[in-house]
């Protein structure tokens, strides 16, 4: 029953972004999804792509933050931190 829910919930996003590829907040929470579940890289993809859209934006800044964090990059952490606080 979770693995069918997160296909579902990647399967609600990945169509989010398909119709409105400005839609940050699907970006967001798919990238939520694959930090969860250990697929670090298209969670990295999915969060560039909102700074990118939106270089202020605090959810993608902590989310980056967090997710170098998490994999023991606490320099580029630190930079996102920066960011996020500014």
């Amino acid at each position: 029953m979770l693995k069918r829910k997160i296909k579902n919930n990647l399967t609600f996003f990945k169509k989010a972004i398909k119709e409105n590829d400005e839609n940050l907040l699907a970006h967001l929470n798919l990238g939520q999804i694959y930090s969860r579940y250990g697929l670090y890289e298209h969670a990295f993809d999915q969060f560039e792509i909102v700074l990118q859209k939106e270089e202020d934006n605090e959810l993608g800044l902590f989310y980056m933050m967090q997710l170098y964090d998490h994999i023991g990059n606490k320099e580029r952490s630190n930079e996102f931190l920066l960011k996020y606080h500014s």
